[in-house]
């Protein structure tokens, strides 16, 4: 499924300035995995923890990568300090 993953100003200085990069997969781990082979630099500046991914009205946390994507979704990745 592709789906395009949306970045907050706080990490679009790793990602040479683009806000958005287009992602494969079913989960939003699987999403994840893929945004990290196309933005490496992101792999040592996002925390483990302490993200939040907006999924249209809905919100999911770093922990939360086994939740279902759909295909076209649009996740909106932004820092959320203490969250899981």
């Amino acid at each position: 499924m592709s789906v395009t993953m949306r970045f907050s100003t706080d990490f679009s200085k790793y990602i040479n300035g683009q806000d958005t990069v287009q992602v494969d997969g079913q989960t939003i781990g699987e999403c994840l995995r893929s945004m990290f082979r196309q933005c490496p630099d992101l792999v040592q500046t996002l925390p483990v923890t302490g993200f939040s991914i907006q999924m249209g009205e809905k919100r999911a946390y770093s922990c939360e990568s086994d939740k279902h994507v759909n295909d076209g979704d649009v996740l909106v990745l932004s820092l959320f300090p203490g969250c899981c």
